[in-house]
């Protein structure tokens, strides 16, 4: 499989440029970046999606894309509302990015500080938080945070 266009990267988040980041892992298209953040990487989670095409949104959740849509459905996965986005020993945090109100991405930080996302159906990146704020996903709406398991 190809390497992934770094510099087609840096031209959609352009604040990948000049900032330290990486590749973590080869294209899946078996998962998305709010499988990966809460770590249920078999399958693809999203409020629209539909389960006949391997879609996955619990049944109790409200299906939409808001700020409030996700924060309902990760509060049942144990994330609440955090002020911040810094490191805390024991604690796993989400950010939710945001572009016109609707929630168009979800990143988890590291044990390492780091931020790690799931890009679509391509590639799994380590990055820092505020490098893929920007046209494409927006900005950080809301930051959640749970003990770690």
């Amino acid at each position: 499989m190809p390497p992934p266009p770094e510099e087609e990267l840096e031209i959609v988040f352009p604040g990948l440029s000049g900032v330290s980041w990486e590749v973590a892992s080869p294209q899946d298209t078996t998962y998305n970046c709010v499988a990966f953040a809460i770590g249920e990487v078999d399958r693809w989670w999203w409020p629209l999606a539909l389960p006949a095409s391997g879609g996955y949104w619990p049944q109790d959740s409200p299906r939409a894309e808001t700020l409030e849509a996700f924060r309902a459905t990760l509060q049942g996965r144990g994330f609440m509302p955090v002020e911040d986005e810094a490191l805390v020993e024991g604690v796993s945090k989400l950010a939710l990015f945001a572009r016109s109100a609707r929630v168009v991405h979800v990143a988890v930080q590291r044990e390492d500080g780091r931020w790690a996302s799931k890009l679509g159906t391509q590639w799994d990146i380590v990055h820092p938080l505020r490098a893929l704020e920007g046209e494409e996903y927006g900005s950080v709406a809301a930051i959640l945070a749970r003990p770690t398991r």
